[in-house]
């Protein structure tokens, strides 16, 4: 009988709002694992296309850039489709991440990830336009 053993993750992915390290495995996209963790909840209404056209997955990279290939600073924005966890193989590495919420596509957050819209409540674009339940 043989044994199969499940990949082992190379880093972490910490979704700012969410506050929970999540495994990543090489090759997966930080968006793949925000949706199969559930920190990133896709609506109907905001669909994400995985391609980088929709921006509906544009977030900051506030710490562990080097986490994902190409390799982008701390503090860069960028769109979690386009990028996939690199194998970097280091001890306890960590990518953290702030999603970030467009004006066209959503004015509420819930529960920190899963984008609503509300055509009645438009966004000016600071904090304060945000809800978090």
């Amino acid at each position: 009988e043989t044994l199969e053993f499940a990949a082992v993750p190379v880093c972490f992915v910490e979704f700012e709002d969410a506050g929970r390290p999540v495994s990543a495995y090489v090759g997966e996209t930080p968006l793949d694992v925000g949706l199969r963790s559930g920190e990133i909840v896709e609506q109907s209404t905001a669909a994400f296309c995985k391609e980088g056209a929709c921006y509906h997955c544009e977030a900051e990279v506030l710490v562990g850039g080097k986490c994902i290939t190409p390799i982008v600073a701390d503090g860069d924005c960028v769109r979690l489709c386009r990028h996939k966890i690199a194998d970097t193989r280091e001890a306890a590495s960590m990518l953290s991440v702030r999603l970030f919420a467009t004006a066209d596509d959503v004015s509420t957050i819930v529960d920190a990830t899963t984008f609503v819209t509300t055509p009645e409540a438009p966004m000016t674009g600071d904090n304060d336009d945000l809800l978090f339940v």
